[in-house]
């Protein structure tokens, strides 16, 4: 098996896994807002900066050890390049599409992600990293609370991920 195979392997593992008890109403019980601990999301919705920027495929074994683990990575993912300020507006923007449930669908199918874009969302010494992977839609957020690492994992439909993508690329220009 190839390096890439065993990744996409990996990423469709962790991505079922993470996503297999959600049912079509999984928003009721595990929106990203409710999953949030209260200091998490006032970060997400209060922060003072927002950076993104593209990120490098790794394993999933490789992502979750690393995560919230210095500046170099988003939510365990190596940041290839720099991270991209973000305009307050758009920042606030784009946390909201993530906090809002109605923008994730319920998909039972196979999908290894070739692409992620990440952002960290920082409020003193408080982040929130929010990582999108495409063309799976795949989200997934990380934080801390009380020394845990928390994550969290959804699937946003197609038009909100253009839109996701839309605002990150018109901002890196």
């Amino acid at each position: 098996m190839n390096k890439l195979h065993k990744l996409n392997v990996w990423t469709l593992l962790i991505a079922s896994l993470t996503l297999a008890p959600l049912t079509n109403s999984y928003a009721e019980g595990v929106s990203l807002k409710k999953a949030l601990a209260n200091k998490a999301l006032f970060t997400l919705l209060h922060h003072d900066n927002g950076k993104a920027g593209s990120l490098n495929i790794v394993s999933v074994a490789e992502s979750q050890k690393n995560a919230l683990k210095g500046n170099d990575r988003l939510a365990g993912y190596p940041i290839n390049g720099a991270l991209q300020s973000l305009e307050k507006e758009k920042s606030l923007q784009l946390a909201n599409i993530f906090l809002d449930e109605s923008n994730y669908v319920y998909l039972n199918k196979r999908c290894a992600n070739q692409a992620f874009n990440g952002i960290r969302f920082t409020s003193g010494n408080d982040s929130v990293e929010i990582v999108i992977g495409t063309p799976c839609n795949q989200v997934l957020a990380v934080s801390k609370h009380e020394n845990e690492t928390q994550w969290w994992g959804g699937i946003l439909n197609g038009a909100v991920t253009e839109k996701v993508l839309t605002l990150l690329t018109v901002e890196s220009e």
